[in-house]
């Protein structure tokens, strides 16, 4: 039982020297990629993935890519991509907590 204690103690206190950081959902931005061209295209984020069939979004749908930044705020690089070949990308910072939405238009990228 007091290894038990011990170890529950030793837990919080981890938690409190690491900011908790691990729990908090504001320690994240999500990103919200939608495609709202005719044609597929591959939505990524730079530093996280790089184009390939896991990320390419059919028109008219979307997908979530969730980034633990390293500064606040950060610095976020979207792609668009097809046939191996990147399209266009758009830039933008965003504080931990946000929840941004990428747009593709067939063309470009616009960010909300």
């Amino acid at each position: 039982m007091k290894t038990l204690i011990r170890s529950l103690a030793m837990f919080v206190i981890l938690l409190g020297i690491s900011g908790c950081e691990g729990l908090r959902n504001d320690a994240y931005i999500e990103i919200k990629l939608m495609n709202n061209s005719m044609d597929p295209v591959h939505l990524w984020v730079d530093n996280t993935e790089s184009i390939d069939p896991s990320n390419r979004v059919n028109p008219g749908l979307n997908r979530t890519v969730t980034v633990k930044p390293l500064e606040n705020p950060a610095t976020i690089i979207v792609f668009a991509g097809r046939n191996g070949e990147t399209l266009t990308s758009t830039s933008f910072e965003a504080n931990m907590g946000a929840k941004v939405k990428v747009i593709f238009d067939g063309y470009s990228l616009s960010v909300f």
